[in-house]
């Protein structure tokens, strides 16, 4: 189904366009059935896709949708912080966006984070990652004197 994107007011809006008989020539019965039966195809190919997903397909199909709605609502959030609006009179759903983005963030700094850690220890596996580590008679430890193997204390 052919579809244009336009911006009106500030948003972002679709519109599906029908596809249009040339200007010169009459909208006949043949034109009309052609539309139609170019409908129940695509209807046909999208049902067809659909009945073929397996659950996971569908499963991850719905969080990405979900993802990019938070996010969506995330950046409108942050939008209206930025313009000096109060966290508290933002809307439900743009306060879930910002919390989502918030942590999509913070999860992200964590991965690099933890990624440039481990960068550098050698592929090989000889380097200082095995120095940190310290074998006793209990097995193997931290070299933390604080924690050892059988009575580590949970705070």
């Amino acid at each position: 189904m052919p579809v244009e994107h336009i911006v009106r007011n500030g948003k972002r809006l679709v519109r599906i366009t029908e596809p249009k008989p040339p200007l010169l020539t009459p909208v006949t019965p043949e034109y009309l059935e052609e539309c139609r039966r170019r409908d129940q195809e695509e209807k046909r190919e999208r049902r067809r896709k659909e009945r073929n997903e397996t659950y996971l397909e569908r499963m991850l199909r719905q969080q990405r949708k979900a993802a990019w709605e938070l996010r969506y609502y995330g950046e409108i959030a942050r939008g209206q912080l930025e313009q000096g609006v109060s966290r508290n009179r933002l809307p439900k759903h743009l306060l879930q966006g910002l919390e989502h983005l918030e942590i999509v963030e913070e999860m992200s700094a964590r991965t690099a984070e933890y990624s440039s850690r481990f960068e550098s220890v050698p592929e090989d596996g000889s380097g200082d990652a095995e120095s940190d580590l310290e074998i006793s008679d209990g097995g193997i430890s931290n070299a933390s004197p604080n924690i050892t193997p059988g009575n580590a204390n949970v705070e």
